[in-house]
C-alpha cells in the first residue's frame, strides 16, 4: 500500500497534466516547468528512499510471484513522450494536452488498438467526468472573488500578523 501511495504521490507531483499542477500554476502565475523543477527536488528523494526500503525488504525473499506479461506496442508511448517534452520546454498546457489527445487518438486508431466508436465514447465519458471539477473550480473562484472584494483576505492577513509576531511570525 505504501508503495502504491508513494508512487501516486511521486507521479502527481511530477505530472505535467495533473489537475493539481494546472491549478497550482494558474493560481500562482508560474510556469509548469518551474513547478516541475521545484517538485522534483522534493519528490525524488522520497522516491529514492521508498525504492531503497523496497530493495532492502525484498533482498531475503526467494520467490516474489509470477510476472504479469502483457503485449504492448512501443509506438503507443509517443503521446506520453510528446506531453513530457512539451511540458518540460514550457508549451501551454492546453496545447500540450491537445497534442497528446490527437497523437494518442491517431496511434490508437492506426494500430487497431481501439475502434473509432469506442474512442469517441471514452472521450465523451472523460469530458462528462470533468463537469464536476469545472463546477468546483468556478464556485471556488467566485467565492474567492467575493472574499477579496469585501476585504476578507485583508482581514485574515491582518489577524495572522497580529497573532504571530517576532521570530515565530517571521517579522
Amino acid at each position: 500500500i505504501g508503495t502504491v501511495v508513494g508512487g501516486a504521490m511521486f507521479g502527481d507531483n511530477l505530472s505535467f497534466i495533473s489537475d493539481t499542477t494546472i491549478a497550482a500554476c494558474n493560481g500562482q502565475g508560474c510556469e509548469m516547468k518551474d513547478k516541475f523543477r521545484e517538485n522534483f527536488g522534493i519528490a525524488l528523494p522520497a522516491a529514492l528512499a521508498t525504492l531503497g526500503i523496497i530493495l532492502v525488504q525484498s533482498l531475503g525473499v526467494k520467490e516474489i510471484g509470477t510476472a504479469v506479461v502483457q503485449e504492448y506496442n512501443l509506438v503507443q508511448i509517443v503521446p506520453y513522450v510528446l506531453v513530457l517534452i512539451g511540458g518540460i520546454i514550457g508549451i501551454n498546457v492546453f496545447v500540450v494536452l491537445l497534442i497528446g489527445i490527437v497523437t494518442g487518438s491517431i496511434i490508437m486508431l492506426a494500430t487497431g488498438a481501439t475502434e473509432a466508436t469506442a474512442l469517441l465514447a471514452n472521450m465523451g465519458s472523460g469530458a462528462s467526468g470533468m463537469f464536476e471539477t469545472t463546477m468546483v473550480a468556478i464556485l471556488v473562484s467566485a467565492i474567492c472573488a467575493l472574499i477579496a472584494e469585501y476585504g476578507g483576505f485583508a482581514a485574515l492577513l491582518s489577524f495572522i500578523k497580529k497573532m504571530f509576531k517576532g521570530k515565530k511570525g517571521g517579522t
